[in-house]
């Protein structure tokens, strides 16, 4: 389920409207919208699937066509509550669908292919197709009989009966077009790569260019008479024209992503949308355009909650703070302008953020007021964790790793023994603690950090994220889909696999067999028996997720690129469960024996303070991230 940003953040495709205040759009992983009020606020409809969508047609209230990747085909008779997948006859992806009526339509797509229903899509035949990589990037019919594809190399073709025979036009020009509409028979614009317009009044016999004034990709093409019209694409470009195309001028869209689709339901209210889930409304022509998509699209890096409070972090600085288990996210003002890496919080009003450049901020306010922390280098830090009020951990570039024990108001270097940036930091209680980075660098402490060493993690593979639910168990996750589990408080670690090569980011535990990870693609997996096994989940994005948290074995949240945050509450129970705030004596006793302490170095005491039985296990505590570039 989505939280930011809103209604959803996956790349939008097609949007189309049947009346002045029904519409719907399409995108991503299956994705699907409706609106009931002009664009004013939109619904998440359930597709079915999770091919990306790229193109919608309605041709009433209640029937319609969605088309996509694999040559995916589905057909709603309700208004979109439930969708059917017809039989396609391409395994191609389709990148436009035009519906007619109630039981006619033509999808346009790869290999110049487009396929045709007149039974409502109990059948589907191929009309046109090549053998060639080139696609058609749009499809469109003035009435049962004539129609126009366009598509890569300025390819223009058209047919007068139904799709038929198809004869290519001349368009002058070689770049790839990714629009196209009539007015009627005769009068219809083409737009495409480099700012491409083309106009033509002759059914398409001939094709003239037009200035747009733009070296964008023009995407989408609408007009609502034969003078008034709107194009729009690349870097957030709406042009507008109100001579036919004359003279095409800029609007400001108050977006910098770009827009696949436009449609006017109205001479003045029009929508258009693209990616990072944009969706934007105009109620006067264009003069002013605003989101209906709102939320930060920073990406966020860490995510944590202390009871349903939550925050995340991110790039330039952001923090978004909810105080309602992410039903509502609102931002806070860090003050930073660097990117922030990681977040702890002890309760709804004690934490701390670390970033680039060495910044280190706290609030003892839930964030409503932010303040600066000397740490003492200018080392990136990826990682902090809290223990308790008093005592925390921070980590980053070159081995750096620093400790307080008065909340923050001193930091002091600790020997690391690792030049590897550090990506990640996790204690289980005041004295046992683990750090993990580059090069498959992972160090081990058993006196609260006065002494590192470095352990043997088998792998040479950058490591993002470790979790300990207690001392003796842990997880490490990384590049190359490595996941490492000690059974032995990180003296040894093996190897265990998800079914993926993609890089996973984080990971975390809430006992000792119930956790999950997240990474690259929209990557979630999760486990109930320790990692035996991971089982794959489908999160409903292919953003990337830098972070996962979950307070208990029901409900988490993942974060990530272009703002992502997205929560389950279905995710696979075990028992017991350990939540936020459980202690050490909550969580299931270890079925491996007692772990020998961590190794010390050379200079280390033989006297050193073993663990406390005592301490608490702060599940709610940072499980700090990951990576520090940018995406």
């Amino acid at each position: 389920m989505w939280q930011n940003p809103l209604p959803q953040g996956n790349h939008l495709r097609s949007v189309s409207f049947v009346d002045a205040l029904t519409g719907w759009a399409v995108g991503a992983t299956g994705t699907m919208l409706k609106t009931g009020d002009a664009g004013a606020t939109w619904t998440a409809l359930d597709s079915g699937a999770t091919n990306a969508l790229n193109s919608v047609s309605f041709s009433d209230i209640r029937t319609g066509w969605a088309v996509g990747a694999g040559g995916i085909i589905l057909r709603t008779s309700d208004g979109g509550a439930t969708w059917l997948s017809q039989a396609s006859p391409t395994p191609k992806p389709l990148n436009s669908m035009y519906s007619l009526d109630n039981f006619t339509g033509w999808a346009a797509g790869s290999g110049y292919t487009v396929v045709f229903t007149e039974d409502a899509g109990r059948s589907w035949s191929t009309l046109y197709s090549q053998i060639t990589a080139n696609a058609f990037h749009s499809v469109f019919f003035i009435n049962r009989t004539i129609g126009w594809a366009v598509g890569d190399n300025g390819k223009i073709t058209r047919t007068v009966d139904g799709g038929n025979r198809w004869a290519d036009q001349p368009s002058g020009t070689s770049n790839a077009l990714g629009g196209v509409y009539f007015v009627n028979a005769s009068l219809g614009w083409a737009v495409g790569a480099r700012g491409t317009i083309l106009r033509t009044a002759d059914g398409g016999a001939s094709w003239t260019q037009q200035s747009s004034g733009t070296g964008n990709w023009l995407t989408s093409v609408f007009f609502f008479d034969t003078q008034t019209g709107w194009a729009t694409g690349g870097s957030g470009t709406i042009l507008k024209t109100t001579d036919g195309g004359d003279t095409w001028m800029p609007q400001w869209s108050a977006s910098g992503s770009s827009l696949s689709s436009v449609q006017f339901l109205t001479s003045q209210v029009g929508v258009a949308v693209g990616d990072l889930g944009t969706i934007l409304r105009t109620a006067n022509g264009g003069a002013t355009w605003t989101a209906r998509s709102p939320g930060t699209r920073n990406s966020l890096r860490t995510l944590r909650f202390a009871g349903v409070n939550g925050w995340a972090v991110g790039d330039s600085g952001a923090i978004l703070h909810t105080a309602n288990g992410g039903a509502s996210w609102t931002p806070q003002s860090s003050g930073a302008n660097v990117p922030l890496y990681s977040a702890s919080f002890l309760s709804p009003d004690t934490g701390w953020a670390v970033g680039g450049n060495g910044a280190i901020l706290t609030t003892n306010d839930g964030g409503e007021t932010w303040r600066r922390q000397s740490a003492g280098v200018s080392n990136d830090l990826y990682s902090v964790f809290f223990i308790d009020d008093r005592n925390g951990w921070a980590a980053g570039d070159a081995g750096v790793i620093l400790r307080t024990s008065d909340g923050g108001a001193a930091w002091l270097r600790q020997p690391s023994s690792s030049i590897n940036a550090l990506r990640s930091i996790f204690f289980s209680d005041i004295q046992n603690g683990w750090a993990v980075g580059d090069g498959g660098a992972i160090l081990g402490t058993n006196d609260g950090g006065a002494n590192w060493a470095r352990l043997s993690s088998g792998s040479t593979a950058p490591l993002y994220s470790v979790s300990f639910p207690n001392s003796s168990e842990g997880w490490a996750v990384g590049a190359a889909a490595t996941i490492l589990n000690t059974r032995d408080g990180g003296q040894t670690w093996t190897r265990q696999f998800a079914g993926t090569s993609n890089q996973l980011n984080s990971v975390f535990f809430v006992n000792s067999v119930a956790g999950w990870t997240a990474g690259d693609n929209g990557l979630v997996f999760s486990t109930i028996n320790g990692g035996q096994s991971w089982t794959a989940r489908n999160p409903g994005t292919t953003n990337s997720l830098y972070s996962v948290f979950f307070i208990d074995s029901q409900t988490g949240w993942v974060s990530g690129q272009y703002g992502t945050i997205m929560k389950t509450r279905t995710a696979e129970s075990t028992e017991p469960t350990a939540t936020a705030s459980s202690t050490s004596t909550s969580t299931p006793t270890p079925t491996t024996p007692s772990p020998t302490p961590v190794p010390t170095v050379a200079s280390a005491t033989a006297t050193a303070t073993p663990s406390p039985t005592s301490l608490p296990v702060p599940a709610r505590v940072s499980l700090p991230l990951i990576r520090k570039e940018s995406n």
